[in-house]
């Protein structure tokens, strides 16, 4: 019978000691909880990647030093935390390392972000079990996460999106992005390259919040580059449309949806994001005015 693991990342070297405390609580909690329900559980610290996995030191440096006094010039805001762990370029090479090393055909990764005191959602993704993620991934091969609706102008720089994204134009900046912090792969073929070309994209000068450019040029919706996730949202783009309705299905996450008191409002912006991700794909140009001005409803 495929197994289903159940991976997450606990490092902690440059943060501060609040933080360090809420992390080892959380794992031991993220460990225990996975374990009863049923997943094989793999938690990745900083001695195991230094262990096994070549370039560690580019994935467990500070980078705030390197960006902190660039940034504050040129008007870019950017998250300490984020800096402090490695840009997060640990999570795209401990994910591709399991399934390449661990997994066998057809077995099942499950990644989840740590921190279960701060997001209860975590573990209400853990409580749906391997059951769950194995009957979602029947006929795919991956599960992406979405949370609410974020425009890739928001979370990925200009440079980024240009750089990777110029098929879809002007209505590229709208497309709805993807929450990293959590995914589940079947692995197999598709599902290896995927990872494969995220993994690869994942360069400290495409996660960094700089080089980027002058803020006069940049989008009014940004807010900051996003790093591991902004660029799983741009890999996404990049396939093909036959092999994303083929090889990708969606979760929207529970407790991370978007709230508000208006159910109808929320039902809209479902669809809204539903449809987009589905249209998107077709590269007409008549089409891709139409998404635009649908986008931005």
């Amino acid at each position: 019978m495929p197994k289903t693991f159940l991976i997450t990342y606990c490092g902690a070297e440059n943060a501060d000691s609040t933080l360090r405390e809420q992390l080892a609580s959380s794992v031991q909690k993220f460990i225990a909880l996975g374990r009863k329900r049923g997943f094989e559980v793999i938690v990745w610290n900083e001695q195991l990647i230094r262990q096994k996995i070549d370039n560690h030191q580019d994935i467990l440096k500070d980078y705030y030093p390197d960006y902190s006094d660039e940034c504050e010039i040129q008007g870019v805001r950017l998250n300490k935390q984020w800096l402090n762990a490695g840009l997060f370029l640990w999570k795209p090479s401990i994910i591709k390392h399991t399934l390449e090393k661990k997994l066998e055909e057809g077995d099942v990764l499950v990644y989840l972000d740590c921190n279960l005191n701060k997001f209860p959602c975590y573990r209400q993704l853990i409580d749906l079990g391997p059951e769950y993620f194995r009957a979602k991934l029947n006929k795919k091969s991956i599960l992406l996460a979405v949370d609410k609706y974020r425009p890739l102008c928001r979370d990925v720089k200009y440079q980024v999106l240009s750089a990777n994204l110029s098929q879809y134009q002007e209505c590229g900046r709208y497309l709805p992005g993807f929450w990293a912090g959590f995914m589940a792969i079947k692995k197999n073929k598709s599902s290896s390259s995927f990872i494969s070309k995220w993994h690869k994209i994942c360069s400290i000068e495409n996660l960094a919040p700089l080089p980027d450019v002058p803020v006069e040029s940049r989008f009014e919706e940004y807010k900051w580059h996003s790093q591991e996730q902004s660029m799983l949202s741009v890999v996404y783009y990049q396939g093909s449309s036959r092999l994303r309705n083929k090889s990708v299905r969606f979760l929207f996450v529970p407790g991370r949806r978007v709230m508000s008191w208006n159910r109808l409002i929320v039902a809209l912006k479902t669809l809204k994001i539903r449809l987009i991700f589905n249209i998107i794909a077709v590269q007409k140009p008549w089409i891709n005015k139409i998404v635009l001005k649908f986008c931005k409803f």
